[in-house]
């Protein structure tokens, strides 16, 4: 059982991502920080962070990136917090490669608590244009609709709200309501 003292990290395992996103901090697609990307740990450093970050409290476990699910070594990741007792997983991805890897996550799926897909907009155009490619919401949506398939109920919505989408944030939460 989580408390609700328990303590968070969070996790970016990897910063490389498959968008463009004008909005994102990672900035994957800018040259420096595909510099950094060659300094990101491996699996066995990051097993360390998570033995140190367990035995100071934390039992949340917040992964995110870049796009977590380009991580080599994701699926071994979410297997090794949750050999921790009392442990939670949030995921947080674009929900792009979900059908792609979804024979892979449906082996860890109970592992994650909440997986959190990003969609700015439930207007598909203004949602591409944040993302910096096109047809990534209706991917997005796919994977979402994939991930319930697994009678997976623990689906968020991820949303930056900007000048450019926030005239359509009651109908984003309506969507996310029919999702």
């Amino acid at each position: 059982m989580i408390h609700n003292d328990a303590k968070r990290a969070f996790l970016y395992p990897t910063m490389r991502c498959n968008l463009k996103c004008a909005i994102c901090y990672s900035g994957a697609h800018k040259p420096i920080v595909q510099e950094r990307m060659k300094e990101e740990l491996t699996f066995e450093e990051y097993k360390m962070v998570v033995d140190k970050l367990y035995g100071m409290g934390v039992r949340i476990f917040d992964i995110s990136g870049g796009e977590p699910l380009l991580c080599e070594f994701i699926y071994d990741l979410i297997r090794y917090i949750k050999s921790y007792r009392d442990t939670q997983i949030y995921l947080v991805s674009n929900g792009t490669l979900i059908e792609k890897e979804l024979s892979k996550i449906a082996e860890v799926i109970t592992m994650i608590d909440r997986f959190q897909i990003s969609i700015d907009s439930s207007n598909k155009e203004i949602h591409d244009e944040m993302r910096g490619v096109k047809g990534t919401f209706e991917r997005a949506v796919k994977g979402i609709q994939l991930l319930q398939s697994l009678n997976y109920d623990g689906i968020g919505i991820n949303s930056v709200i900007t000048s450019r989408n926030e005239s359509t944030v009651i109908e984003l939460l309506n969507f996310a309501k029919k999702k």
